[in-house]
């Protein structure tokens, strides 16, 4: 890719590095349970986050807040002023992620790599999800890596979505 990132900003802070590293070895620790859908839900039996959810879980920036809606069981996450969100980041902190269109829902400038939170909704696991923003951070995503790592049967998957 030239030396340039695709998901991440190529000007990352030391501060937004560390967190990126914190947040690819904690997706890979099995720590968390994935889920779908929302930044964090919780099921009848436990908690299970997005990979950007898990981000937030981590953070210093995001409080998570339990509560019950008419849809179901979630956990919002909160910043100091009192916004809540549970199905997407906030514009101003994506953790150093490139967003499209200023939407921080993407985390993705290019057509040819799909979005994070697009893949983890259509069963990319925490794993693979890892090994790409690992690749990407080090300046060593390209679209053949992309795709090895993914697979071609879930790349033909995402992108007849």
């Amino acid at each position: 890719m030239n030396g340039s990132r695709v998901y991440f900003d190529d000007n990352l802070t030391e501060e937004q590095e560390a967190f990126i590293r914190k947040w690819i070895k904690t997706l890979r620790s099995r720590k968390y349970k994935q889920g779908t859908g929302f930044l964090v839900r919780h099921d009848s039996r436990q908690l299970r986050h997005c990979c950007l959810g898990v981000a937030c879980d981590i953070s210093d920036v995001y409080t998570s807040v339990y509560t019950s809606d008419h849809i179901g069981n979630h956990v919002f996450f909160t910043l100091p002023n009192g916004e809540q969100r549970n199905g997407y980041l906030y514009e101003e902190y994506t953790f150093g992620l490139r967003t499209t269109s200023g939407d921080p829902r993407d985390g993705i400038s290019s057509r040819m790599f799909f979005p994070i939170a697009f893949m983890n909704d259509h069963g990319v696991s925490f794993r693979k999800i890892s090994k790409i923003l690992e690749k990407d951070l080090n300046k060593e995503l390209d679209f053949a890596t992309y795709k090895a790592i993914i697979g071609e049967k879930m790349y033909a998957k995402l992108e007849a979505k």
